[in-house]
C-alpha cells in the first residue's frame, strides 16, 4: 500500500483475489463479490478503520493498459473526495496524481506479469 501524496490516504494494488480479499479483511470489509473479478480491473473506495479514504485498485490480467485505466478511476476517486475539480480549469492535479501513482505502482505490475510469464515458459 502507498500513501497518497497531498490528499491524505491510502491506495493499495491488488493483483489476485486473494490478495484482494486480504485487502478488504483489513479494512474490515466483506471479500467482493465474483462479479467484481469477471473483468480486466476494479476500482473500490473505502474508509480504513481511522475513517480514512482507501481505494484499492485491483488490475487482474496485470497489463499496464489496464493499471492506467484504474489509477485514472482512483484519481478521480481521490480528488471527488477531497472536493477537488477535475474540469478544463485543473487538469494538471489530475495528471500529476496519476504520474506519480503510475510510478509507484508501475514495477510490482510489471514484476507479475514477468512471473507469469516465467511461468508459462517453464510450462513449454
Amino acid at each position: 500500500s502507498l500513501q497518497i501524496p497531498l490528499f491524505g490516504g491510502w491506495l493499495m494494488l491488488t493483483l489476485d483475489r486473494d490478495q484482494h480479499n486480504r485487502a478488504t479483511k483489513w479494512l474490515g470489509q466483506p471479500p467482493s463479490p465474483d462479479d467484481d473479478f469477471t473483468g480486466l480491473g476494479f476500482c473500490q473506495e473505502y474508509g480504513d478503520k481511522e475513517g480514512r479514504q482507501c481505494i484499492i485498485v485491483h488490475v487482474s490480467d496485470w497489463r499496464l493498459d489496464t493499471l492506467v485505466h484504474e489509477i485514472a478511476h482512483a484519481a478521480f476517486k481521490i480528488l471527488d473526495h477531497r472536493g477537488v475539480e477535475t474540469g478544463s480549469g485543473n487538469r494538471e492535479t489530475f495528471c500529476y496524481l496519476i504520474d506519480h501513482l503510475f510510478a509507484e505502482l508501475y514495477p510490482a505490475t510489471t514484476m507479475r506479469w514477468q512471473e507469469e510469464q516465467d511461468k508459462l515458459e517453464a510450462k513449454k
